[in-house]
């Protein structure tokens, strides 16, 4: 096949990479029977394997879209695709009453999708980034992320509950360097 610009090489690299992923992560939008966690891990862990194999085009896309037209158009529609799906579930889940209500579906779920799509960037990059030593090592805190912020953990809101739950909201760190008033 002939290309008329490395763009469009990386482009058509990253269309068939995520038809790969798109069915990595189907067992979580497909709204596993195993459960909505069951679901989760196995669709991160299929999603991590992808990328794993695919890292040098994922990692040159998330480098390169900022600063060309055509990759940045593509990677928000694929991002997009991610984002609906997602929110669908999170809607689904508060209809049935197995998610609290809270932050828009589609803005939730666009911060979980941009925010899995930087961790595993990271995570595949090679090295200990940050506490983030491989891929594998993603998997608990992203499954987490999605159980607890998108399908229904206790939510902190406002002041009000992080006087009450101080701890949740400093996370692990014991509120060093965070001030909270």
């Amino acid at each position: 096949a002939y290309f008329d610009s490395r763009t469009a090489v990386i482009a058509e690299c990253l269309r068939r990479v995520m038809g790969q992923i798109a069915v990595a992560v189907d067992p979580f939008l497909a709204e596993s029977e195993a459960g909505p966690e069951a679901a989760i891990r196995a669709s991160i862990r299929r999603w991590v394997a992808v990328a794993r194999d695919h890292g040098p085009v994922l990692r040159t896309v998330s480098e390169q879209w900022p600063h060309d037209e055509r990759l940045r158009e593509l990677w928000f529609s694929i991002m997009a695709r991610f984002t609906a799906g997602t929110a669908r579930v999170i809607e689904t889940a508060r209809a049935a009453g197995q998610a609290p209500a809270g932050a828009d579906p589609e803005r939730l779920s666009a911060c979980l999708m941009w925010g899995y799509e930087r961790v595993l960037q990271v995570a595949t990059a090679g090295g200990d980034a940050a506490g983030l030593p491989d891929a594998e090592a993603i998997v608990e805190p992203l499954a987490q992320m999605m159980t607890g912020l998108g399908l229904g953990q206790e939510r902190i809101d406002g002041d009000r509950d992080l006087a009450h739950h101080p701890a949740q909201a400093l996370g692990d760190h014991g509120g060093a360097g965070v001030e909270v008033r």
